[in-house]
C-alpha cells in the first residue's frame, strides 16, 4: 500500500493549489474553509476516483491525470461540507475532528453552517472550471445526485426509528456513506471513457467498499483509540449503526466479507491498487 501516501500527497497539493487560486473577500471565512478541508483527512473519495480512472483508462481516454485530480477535488469539498454540518450541535455535536476543534467550535456555529454551504458551491464551481465541456452535464448530474443521496442518508441517520433493523441500516448507510463513494468511481470511469462492463464492476466494488467503510467506522467508534482517531468514541454505541444491530463479532465478520467481495471485484478489473484500498479500509485505525 505504499502508493497511498503518494496519492494522498498529490491530492493535498491540488487542494492547496485550489485554495491558493480561489479568492475570498473575508479572511476569517477563508480560514474556516481551509480548516474544514486542509487539516488532514484520508482523501478516500478523490483517491478512489483516481484509482477507478487509472484502472479503466484506454485508447479512448483523452484527459490527463493531473486534470482528473483537479476534477475529483469536488468530491473532497462535498465530503468536507458533510463533515462540517455533521459536527454541528444540532447533528452529532462533535467538538473534535482529526484531533482539532471542529469548524463550529473554532469559528462559531453560524459561520460553520455558512462554510458548509460554501463548500457545496465551490465543489460545483471547481467541476465547471475543470471538466471537459462535453462531459460536464453528466459529471454534474453524478455529483449532484450523490450529494443529495448523502443528505437523505444523513436525514435517515438522525431518525432512530429508521435505524432499527439491518435492512434500514443498510439503506441509510448506502446513502449516507455509499452515494459519494459510488460517485467517485462513476466520475473516474466517465473521465476514462470506460465501457459499460467496467463501469458496472466499479460501481459494484464501490457498493461493497462503502458499506465496509461504514461498518469499520462503527467498529472504531466502539473499539477505537480516541488519541488515534482524533475524536470522541462511544457516541454511537447503543444508539444506531451496525454494532447496535449486529453486535461486534458479526459486524467484524460482515466487514471481512464485504472487503473480500471488493477484492474479488478488483481482481476481475485487474486493478491491484483497488484491492489494496479495500485492505486499507479493513485494517485502518482512524
Amino acid at each position: 500500500m505504499d502508493f497511498l501516501p503518494k496519492y494522498r500527497a498529490e491530492i493535498d497539493r491540488a487542494l492547496l493549489e485550489f485554495f491558493a487560486r480561489t479568492k475570498f473577500p473575508e479572511k476569517k471565512f477563508a480560514a474556516a474553509l481551509r480548516h474544514a478541508v486542509l487539516l488532514g483527512g484520508k482523501r478516500i473519495r478523490p483517491l478512489l476516483g483516481l484509482l477507478a480512472f487509472e484502472s479503466a483508462k484506454n485508447s479512448k481516454t483523452k484527459i490527463t491525470r493531473a486534470k482528473v485530480i483537479r476534477i475529483l477535488l469536488s468530491l473532497e469539498l462535498i465530503h468536507a461540507f458533510s463533515l462540517v454540518h455533521d459536527d454541528l450541535p444540532a447533528m452529532d455535536d462533535d467538538t473534535l475532528r482529526r484531533g482539532r476543534p471542529t469548524v463550529w467550535c473554532k469559528f462559531g456555529e453560524a459561520n460553520a453552517i455558512l462554510a458548509g454551504d460554501a463548500l457545496v458551491l465551490l465543489a460545483f464551481q471547481n467541476l465547471a472550471e475543470n471538466a471537459p465541456t462535453e462531459l460536464l452535464p453528466q459529471l454534474t448530474q453524478i455529483l449532484a445526485r450523490a450529494s443529495g443521496g448523502m443528505i437523505v442518508g444523513q436525514f435517515r441517520d438522525l431518525d432512530l426509528s429508521k435505524n432499527n433493523s439491518l435492512a434500514n441500516i443498510l439503506k441509510t448507510h448506502s446513502e449516507k456513506t455509499g452515494e459519494l463513494i459510488s460517485a467517485a468511481v462513476q466520475l473516474g470511469a466517465l473521465l476514462a471513457s470506460a465501457d459499460s462492463a467496467q463501469t458496472k464492476l466499479l460501481k459494484n466494488y464501490a457498493t461493497k467498499l462503502g458499506l465496509a467503510f461504514q461498518i469499520k467506522d462503527d467498529l472504531l467508534d466502539a473499539l477505537g483509540d480516541p488519541k488515534i482517531l482524533g475524536k470522541k468514541v462511544g457516541k454511537d454505541v447503543g444508539k444506531k449503526g451496525f454494532v447496535k444491530i449486529l453486535g461486534i463479532p458479526k459486524s467484524q465478520k460482515k466487514l471481512t466479507e464485504l472487503t473480500r467481495a471488493a477484492i474479488r471485484i478488483s481482481q476481475k478489473l485487474k486493478a491491484p491498487r483497488l484491492a489494496q484500498l479495500a485492505e486499507f479500509v479493513l485494517k485502518r485505525e482512524q
